[in-house]
């Protein structure tokens, strides 16, 4: 099992959890009576839980006061390319 941790999660934990890049690829294995690869079957779960977006998503510790509409607008703004 393979759970992916988004950036809201990261930063609840002060980046004790990291964060990953989320994708689901084919699992290859080569098969010695075809002498070719074979795709096997896999499935993927997607579960996503955004909390309101007042809610602060910060580190007890650090209290730096971020909410996760915040986080969520900073990500978005990562991702653009001028």
């Amino acid at each position: 099992i393979i759970i992916n941790i988004g950036d809201c999660l990261m930063d609840w934990t002060n980046g004790e959890l990291k964060s990953t890049i989320h994708r689901v690829t084919p699992i290859r294995r080569f098969s010695e009576q075809s002498q070719q690869f074979i795709e096997e079957e896999r499935m993927s779960f997607a579960f996503f839980c955004t909390p309101d977006p007042d809610t602060n998503v910060h580190p007890t510790a650090l209290m730096n006061n971020t909410t996760i509409g915040q986080l969520i607008e900073s990500n978005i703004e990562s991702n653009i390319v001028s």
